[in-house]
């Protein structure tokens, strides 16, 4: 399998949605200025690894989303905070997958039942954990599946869940959660500021300025 990109310059910057299709080797992805693309991979994502490995598939420390070639399957990875989410719908003839809503119901010309009064209810479910979280967005055609956290493994024909790596992390003490913290931010703000990124960042710190800001006296 391949990734062929089309960039869409008018969608918001970070967008992604990808289309595939049952015996196509083609995996189509349309995207936003800012993706970053690769031969093997694309992303709107920073993580604790080196940014041209494209490795974000393989750890839990992801902020952001995107799709990575592994072994012959497309792995598409969510974020590692809880509250993002990829969309994905299975079709007769294939998969469509994106990091946005809106953008995967216009794709296949469906829209939010308006008659449907749950949503908050489903949106809120996340909350409750990873195995009783509410995945199916009812829409005016099919179900859409939302997945929280882990990734999604397409392997040409179907798809399927896929636990995300990490969680084996051993943090018995103080000294090894520590060390995990100063390695994952030291890797993260490598990341970040990669000059083979096409739009890297700049860390960002907010403090409060309230009763907990750390110049409260």
């Amino acid at each position: 399998m391949r990734f062929v990109f089309q960039v869409a310059p008018d969608w918001p910057p970070l967008a992604w949605l990808a289309k595939g299709q049952a015996s196509n080797p083609n995996i189509t992805v349309f995207h936003g200025s800012c993706v970053e693309t690769s031969d093997d991979w694309f992303c709107e994502a920073v993580w604790a690894g080196d940014f041209s490995s494209g490795d974000f598939d393989q750890t839990d420390i992801v902020a952001g989303s995107g799709a990575r070639l592994r072994a012959g399957n497309i792995v598409f990875v969510s974020s590692g905070a809880i509250h993002d989410r990829v969309h994905s719908l299975q079709a007769e003839d294939g998969i469509w997958i994106s990091n946005s809503l809106i953008c995967l119901l216009s794709a296949i010309d469906a829209s939010a039942d308006l008659n449907y009064l749950e949503y908050q209810k489903h949106f809120a479910s996340f909350r409750y954990g990873l195995d009783k979280y509410v995945r199916d967005f009812p829409t005016s055609t099919k179900p859409v599946q939302l997945t929280y956290f882990n990734n999604l493994v397409w392997d040409g024909d179907t798809i399927r869940e896929e636990v995300k790596p990490g969680g084996d992390l051993d943090l018995g003490d103080f000294t090894r959660y520590r060390e995990f913290l100063a390695s994952s931010m030291q890797q993260l703000a490598g990341n970040i500021s990669d000059k083979n990124r096409q739009h890297p960042y700049t860390m960002l710190c907010a403090l409060s300025n309230g009763y907990d800001s750390v110049s409260y006296t």
